[in-house]
């Protein structure tokens, strides 16, 4: 699915295991009590969920691992799917060892899927899904917030530039590349414009030493944003030496949600 939306040649070990789990997500609600093509089929959508809407996702929340896509969103698709997909015949097989003939009987009439003739299943999944949230929301926001503001859950943008292993344990990995062993301070930095200043003339053949961020707070004079100019400089050294070689491209770039132009290098 990646490779047909971003129309590459080549698919994610990351999202094909994700898209897996998510799968499994997906079916463990109901696997008892589908038919395999069905179980198949909801396993399927779970995957094309943690595809579509992890990307979505991530655009708005910092979430690397792809949790809420695989386990939220991928397992409530899960839970409504059952109320449409129940069979009675699985159903009444699972439970016989636990259920005695008469109450069996009664509740295999009301605990079938929609598409097998019931409708009190599939509105008791949405509502039990309503409650699981109502109930597990409060809790998780009030326990992230408090843990926030005692331990500060997120790093400052510095140490994810510079690498947790320097600020946290005095160091760096040997997985880092020798580049990045060095001192910000050092590089030769860029000077900083607003890209509006930047005329097409100038764009199309460039200094090499010009790389222009466009930000509001940036549109002051650069006396006037020091901190912020030293933050976007270490966002820069990132993006440039990443991996140990020059990634960027002449143009306009992207780059955490800011753009700046790279004259031809």
């Amino acid at each position: 699915l990646e490779m047909v939306m971003e129309k590459k040649r080549i698919f994610s070990i990351e999202l094909a295991a994700g898209g897996t789990l998510a799968g499994l997500s997906a079916i463990s609600a109901g696997a008892p009590f589908v038919e395999s093509p069905i179980a198949a089929f909801i396993g399927a959508i779970g995957g094309v969920l943690h595809v579509t809407c992890g990307k979505a996702i991530v655009k708005v929340i910092d979430d690397t691992s792809s949790a809420i896509a695989i386990h939220f969103i991928a397992g409530t698709w899960g839970l409504i799917a059952t109320g449409f997909f129940v069979n009675p015949y699985y159903y009444r097989e699972y439970f016989i060892p636990h259920l005695s003939s008469e109450v069996l009987e009664v509740r295999t009439e009301f605990c079938r899927g929609l598409f097998y003739g019931g409708l009190a299943q599939p509105v008791a999944q949405f509502v039990f899904v309503i409650f699981v949230i109502g109930v597990t929301l409060p809790y998780m926001l009030s326990v992230i917030v408090f843990f926030n503001e005692v331990v500060q859950l997120r790093v400052s943008p510095e140490s994810e530039i510079d690498g947790l292993d320097r600020h946290y344990f005095g160091g760096l990995h040997e997985s880092i590349p020798p580049r990045l062993n060095m001192s910000l301070n050092a590089v030769t930095w860029p000077s900083f414009q607003d890209v509006s200043q930047v005329s097409d003339a100038q764009k199309k053949c460039g200094e090499t030493s010009s790389v222009i961020f466009e930000c509001k707070k940036l549109t002051k004079k650069v006396d006037q944003g020091e901190e912020l100019i030293t933050r976007e400089k270490r966002l820069y050294a990132k993006f440039k030496y990443d991996s140990g070689c020059l990634i960027v491209k002449p143009g306009v770039q992207m780059f955490r949600g800011k753009k700046f132009y790279v004259p031809g290098m």
